[in-house]
């Protein structure tokens, strides 16, 4: 896969994780640097793991 255009890439509805067909979605590809950015929301609560590994990325970030 190629180079994320910016860090919170991941975080997009729009990104696309398992990319069988090597293909990037089109949006992606037109995006600058988050132009098109939409955060994916969540319909259900985080289970504990979620939140536990939320929380250790929150102490290794600082």
């Amino acid at each position: 896969m190629s180079q994320l255009k910016f860090p919170d890439c991941v975080s997009c509805k729009f990104f696309i994780r398992k990319n069988k067909t090597r293909r990037r979605n089109p949006i992606c590809g037109s995006c600058d640097n988050g132009e098109f950015f939409e955060e994916r929301s969540r319909s259900r609560e985080l289970s504990n793991d979620e939140l536990m590994n939320i929380y250790g990325r929150m102490h290794r970030d600082d």
